[in-house]
């Protein structure tokens, strides 16, 4: 199918989808062509497009559908990260999830590692921790087990049709919690320098500002032997380029060329973790896209 075939999609701030002449129509105004760069993809925006993005981040999230999810398929990572396994009885002295949303993959990874300090970063916080669901109020982060006994998920079964306070507080019952050091309200792009051992990165860059400046603050907060856990889609420049012919979507303003992201882990981590997968995305207006997602742990390289 050609680009002139496939019919157009506008995605906006309010998550609302235009498509067909409405959609071409909204794309003469406004598209992300002016951000695309020839073997990069999109890999950075103006701070503009990138607050748009996070309003309609919080549109889906705070949102009537939103507000009744309680997990943002946190356990489809944990099986492709093979349980985590690759870092399970580790014990870390500051660990930080960037990007953790409200519902965090955390909440996982502290079952089977020791956690001394844990920083949540995302630049909606302040939203996130008014949402019914999130895990982790009150300074404190609830975990999960995913291999809990049947016994304890008929259990939540029953639990999900209660008020979410009454699920929570059950939740922090049945399962263990541990405290939550800091909470930044910040961006990717502002990860705080705090020589973390421990960096979870899952399923962000999309949202971001600017990827090149994110891995240069990864690298600057990341400790001697740091554990990078990563998880993104990877897209093709060429193909980038197409889309943004008939897609916009408020909330994803970057598309980055898989060769940048595995260049960056490959030059500055020893891989404990490759993960490839291709996932076939459908969209409104029914058109076809494969993409590949890469699940990485690596540590840190010795300078």
């Amino acid at each position: 199918m050609t680009i002139q075939e496939k019919t157009k999609v506008f995605i906006d701030e309010s998550v609302n989808i235009l498509t067909g002449a409405e959609a071409d129509e909204a794309l003469l105004k406004r598209n992300d062509r002016g951000y695309f760069t020839d073997g990069k993809g999109v890999a950075k925006v103006s701070r503009d497009r990138w607050v748009s993005a996070q309003t309609a981040e919080r549109a889906h999230w705070m949102g009537r559908g939103g507000l009744r999810a309680s997990s943002d398929r946190n356990e489809e990572h944990w099986r492709n990260f093979d349980y985590y396994s690759s870092i399970a009885g580790r014990t870390f002295e500051r660990a930080i999830e960037v990007g953790c949303g409200p519902f965090t993959n955390m909440r996982f990874i502290s079952t089977i590692c020791k956690i001394k300090q844990l920083d949540l970063l995302d630049p909606l916080m302040n939203d996130y921790t008014t949402h019914p669901f999130c895990r982790f109020k009150g300074g404190e982060l609830i975990l999960d087990d995913p291999q809990e006994s049947k016994v304890r998920k008929l259990s939540e079964k029953v639990l999900g049709r209660l008020s979410p306070q009454a699920f929570l507080t059950a939740k922090k019952w049945l399962h263990r919690s541990i405290p939550v050091n800091e909470c930044f309200a910040l961006g990717a792009e502002d990860l705080p320098a705090h020589s973390y051992d421990l960096i979870v990165m899952i399923n962000v860059i999309e949202h971001c500002l600017d990827v090149e400046a994110i891995f240069e603050r990864v690298l600057k907060a990341a400790a001697p032997n740091a554990i990078f856990v990563f998880h993104d889609k990877l897209y093709r420049s060429k193909e980038v380029q197409e889309t943004l012919e008939y897609l916009f979507d408020a909330a994803h303003p970057l598309r980055v060329d898989g060769q940048l992201v595995e260049s960056f882990l490959l030059k500055n981590f020893e891989t404990l973790l490759w993960n490839r997968k291709s996932l076939e995305k459908i969209y409104a207006n029914g058109d076809k896209t494969e993409k590949n997602l890469l699940y990485y742990v690596g540590r840190l390289k010795s300078e």
